[in-house]
Formats: C-alpha cells, sequence, structure tokens
C-alpha cells in the first residue's frame, strides 16, 4: 500500500466552527465480483470504475456543524436546529431524515459556492 499526504481543506462556519474535508484523487477500480469467485449475481460482471476526484467529510457532521447550517436561510425545507436526542455538541447528529440532509447540503452549497451534496447521491 502506498502512503501519500492528504490535502485538507477547512469551511468556516461560524465562530469556531469548521468543517473539514479531505481531497480523494481520481482514479480506477475493479467493481463486483470476478466469475471464479463466490458472491451474488447482482455482483456480475465485474467492471473497471474510474472515480474523478472530490473532497470528502473527515469526520461525521457534529450538532454544532449542523445547528450552524440549520440556522441559515431555508432553501426547501425547514430545518431543527436541535434535532438529536442525545445532546453534545462535538457528538455527531442523530434524528435527521435523508430529505434534511439535502437541504444541509443545499444551504451549505448557498452559503459558499461550492457544490456539496450528500453522498450516494
Amino acid at each position: 500500500m502506498e502512503k501519500k499526504l492528504s490535502q485538507v481543506f477547512s469551511e468556516y462556519l461560524g465562530v469556531d466552527n469548521f468543517l473539514e474535508l479531505v481531497h480523494i484523487p481520481e482514479g480506477k477500480f475493479v467493481m463486483g465480483t470476478a466469475h471464479n469467485e463466490e458472491g451474488y449475481a447482482s455482483e456480475r460482471p465485474s467492471q473497471l470504475v474510474k472515480v474523478s476526484s472530490f473532497y470528502l467529510g473527515k469526520f461525521p457532521i457534529t450538532q454544532r456543524q449542523w445547528q450552524a447550517v440549520a440556522k441559515l436561510p431555508e432553501i426547501s425545507i425547514p430545518l431543527n436546529p436541535d434535532s438529536s436526542h442525545f445532546k453534545n455538541e462535538v457528538a455527531p447528529v442523530e434524528n435527521i431524515s435523508w430529505v434534511d440532509a439535502i437541504e444541509f447540503c443545499d444551504r451549505l452549497s448557498k452559503l459558499t459556492g461550492r457544490n456539496y451534496r450528500r453522498s450516494c447521491r
């Protein structure tokens, strides 16, 4: 395994509140199961996949980060800034829906002028 230094980018969300992102370089990998390996039919045939470079959040979104973005102007739906059951501003946000995550990304994109999106688009 080759080791390389990572490029890290920080997005400012307010006083002492940053979203840290790591640069993932473009690359290729084989996805699926080879014909001579055990696996599900839906995993075949294996294929070469090329991925463009992108940035990925270094850590899960914290309750503090969620609160900062939830207070921004609404794009499509309101967001509850205090949705988490287990209160701790440095813990990951929880009790949010897929639609909430989309709204979070839309608000963050509008704030920064960069394209943010949830994973598995």
